[in-house]
């Protein structure tokens, strides 16, 4: 039904992100929904990352455009309680949302690292685990091409299997996580 935003161009992706966010809104509304997206979302991150023996140990992990409402950041918290995690977010007030929903699931005000800016222009040398949403309204072809670290997750439509593992979030949301890794001999 939806396979027709496959055929849009890069320059047209940004248009998806806007209307993605405003479903995004309806998840602040309903502690049920936010529960059921926080439990699907770290189901699907277990299953990913033990498919695939490459995932080792993950110390760092980023989450590009983690805001509004942070499932990804919860959902990894709950999947690698030890790991250090930082959100990229261009949009200050999506950064003062996840704080308010982050306080709201007793998550400590320094466990997160927030730096509005907008990836690229951020660094993820240091990340063992980079994760971009369905939302993000940069080259997605690119993060497939050349994933920019160790192992990178992909939110993606449910038809779009790519990388290396790929896992159902939810037949309900046509949505997926895929992941991608490095080319042999690339040490990132």
């Amino acid at each position: 039904m939806l396979r027709w935003l496959d055929a849009l161009p890069v320059a047209l992706n940004a248009g998806i992100g806007p209307g993605l966010n405003r479903l995004e809104r309806a998840a602040l509304h309903s502690r049920g929904l936010q529960r059921w997206l926080i439990d699907s979302h770290a189901d699907a991150l277990r299953r990913v990352l033990a498919a695939n023996a490459a995932t080792g140990e993950i110390q760092r992990a980023t989450v590009v455009g983690g805001g509004l409402f942070p499932r990804t950041v919860l959902a990894l918290r709950l999947v690698l309680p030890d790991v250090i995690l930082q959100v990229i977010e261009s949009d200050p007030r999506h950064i003062a949302a996840a704080r308010r929903i982050l306080a709201l699931h007793a998550v400590p005000e320094d466990a997160i690292v927030f730096h509005q800016g907008d990836y690229p222009s951020s660094n993820l040398d240091l990340t063992d685990l980079a994760v971009f949403p369905l939302a993000f309204r940069g080259d997605r072809a690119a993060l497939y091409r050349s994933p920019p670290a160790r192992l990178t997750l992909v939110h993606d439509w449910l038809w779009r299997r790519r990388g290396q593992t790929g896992i159902v979030v939810s037949p309900l949301l046509l949505k997926r996580l895929n992941l991608v890794t490095p080319p042999p001999g690339d040490q990132r």
